[in-house]
């Protein structure tokens, strides 16, 4: 007999499923709950949506910094966004110079939901 089981003795295996499966049907509800996420999600991806969204992304023209026409791509960004229910979604502006041009630029912030069972 080692040391350790004088001090410590052996688990009781016959206690053990007690608590297992209770775990267990836990953890089983909550990948049903996030597989029920994803398939609904995953609903959602096709090929025609994909599409569509790269044709009216390229519809803007041009998007380069100093382009007129960037408000009006970072304004769809930013609607297509928040219709996909990200939070806080808003606009970072910041200054910067470009070929000796000073610019109003804006970046799009937003969070994005944690999934949780809860």
């Amino acid at each position: 007999m080692c040391r350790s089981e004088k001090i410590y003795s052996p688990p009781d295996k016959r206690k053990r499923n007690l608590l297992v499966k209770p775990i267990l049907g836990k953890l089983e509800k909550k990948t049903e709950i996030l597989d029920q996420r994803i398939s609904s999600l995953l609903e959602k991806v096709s090929p025609e949506n994909i599409k569509s969204n790269l044709n009216k992304l390229s519809n803007f023209h041009t998007r380069h910094s100093k382009s007129i026409l960037i408000n009006e791509a970072s304004d769809w960004i930013l609607g297509e966004l928040k219709g996909q229910r990200y939070e806080d979604v808003t606009y970072h502006k910041f200054n910067e110079t470009i070929d000796n041009e000073e610019l109003e630029l804006k970046n799009i912030i937003c969070k994005k939901k944690v999934w949780t069972t809860k």
